[in-house]
């Protein structure tokens, strides 16, 4: 069947977001409990991605969307010009730019964002990660995670 799924989508349902090496413990209860957290590790740098997704198409996105009010545009001028959402977003892609590693930053710009495909992302931007290319991906989505409030932060200091 046809799927329009990105790479991103597909690595999630695919189990791909999880580590499953830290679902273990000494017995059941542990183990239970590991594999909680870890599914909602998972969860957590899904969100995380799909916000970095979003953000990204709506910063890339046509300049002039259906539905734009024209009337409040910031900037003067054609082509090139912003709505007010796209202003807002550009704004928070670039705080999280600045939050993030460079190699982080590049890593998903090019699996969420442009859908690269994750080995050979990881592979050119960080060739010491060749045998374990998703928990490389893994932990670039953790920093993400970790930098979206710091990243938010910086929005509201610059308001």
């Amino acid at each position: 069947a046809w799927e329009n799924l990105s790479v991103f989508e597909r690595a999630h349902r695919a189990g791909k977001l999880m580590d499953k090496e830290k679902c273990v413990g000494a017995n059941k209860a542990e183990i239970d409990e590991a594999t909680k957290a870890e599914v909602q590790r998972a969860l957590d740098r899904y969100e995380a991605g799909d916000r970095f997704t979003e953000g990204w198409l709506i910063a890339k996105a046509a300049t002039w969307p259906s539905g734009s009010d024209l009337n409040r545009v910031r900037v003067v001028g054609c082509p090139g010009s912003f709505v007010d959402h796209r202003i807002d977003v550009k704004n928070f892609m670039r705080a999280l730019e600045l939050e993030l590693g460079t190699r982080d930053w590049m890593i998903l710009r090019r699996v969420c964002g442009e859908n690269y495909p994750v080995a050979e992302t990881i592979t050119d931007i960080t060739p010491a990660y060749r045998a374990s290319t998703l928990a490389r991906f893994r932990e670039a989505l953790d920093a993400l995670v970790e930098a979206i409030p710091r990243a938010q932060q910086r929005i509201r200091e610059r308001k």
